[in-house]
């Protein structure tokens, strides 16, 4: 179970796209332990205190900055060591928990982003689209980072099918989202998915 709750710490950074010395704010961090077991929580900060002791992280409080986990050499090495992550543990768990984290956080527990990355949605246009400099703009404000946003650009301007155009979006979405919730920008989720809803 220790290796579990390490893998879902270490996959804040990793869903992040975190490098050596990028942080994850200590309230991310608190609201996933939220969404864990019993016997997780238990273990949940022995855990993290042993891998800031074993020198992945270190903690700054808040007298200097915001309250995070600063990732160090060794914790950028290991969190991107192996790109299979062929370990003992559930990444159905990891994305299960991260997945709470923004339903619980921004729609009270209703699984709104469920609803919208689920096998009902259809888009019905074929047409073209190419996010205009404002839009670029808007999306980089809430926190969207520059390569997240041409991401985006190419997904909605090579609309060609479909069911193909929703489950890109769907999964942009989804990618983004957690990559925000690990940052600490999870106030503007409701933003970005008001954003995408345009689209479908």
């Amino acid at each position: 179970m220790k290796n579990k709750i390490e893998e879902i710490i270490f996959d804040l950074f990793r869903k992040a796209k975190c490098r050596e010395n990028h942080i994850i704010m200590m309230r991310s961090i608190n609201l996933t332990y939220h969404n864990l077991n019993p016997k997780e929580q238990d273990l949940f900060y022995g855990v993290i205190n042993e891998l800031i002791k074993d020198g992945y992280f270190i903690y700054e409080d808040a007298s200097s900055g915001p309250e995070c986990l600063r990732l160090t050499k060794k914790g950028y090495e290991k969190i991107y060591e192996d790109s299979n992550l062929e370990n003992d543990f559930d990444t159905n768990k990891i994305n299960s928990v991260v997945q709470n984290t923004i339903n619980n956080t921004f729609y009270g527990g209703q699984n709104h982003t469920n609803n919208a990355a689920g096998t009902n949605i259809s888009i019905n246009s074929n047409s073209k689209f190419v996010l205009n400099k404002e839009q670029k703009k808007f999306l980089a404000e809430i926190g969207v980072e520059s390569n997240e946003v041409e991401e985006l650009n190419d997904i909605v301007s090579t609309n060609n099918d479909s069911k193909t155009f929703s489950e890109k979006l769907l999964g942009w979405f989804g990618s983004v989202s957690s990559s925000m919730v690990a940052r600490g920008a999870y106030d503007n989720i409701p933003k970005l998915h008001e954003f995408v809803n345009q689209f479908i």
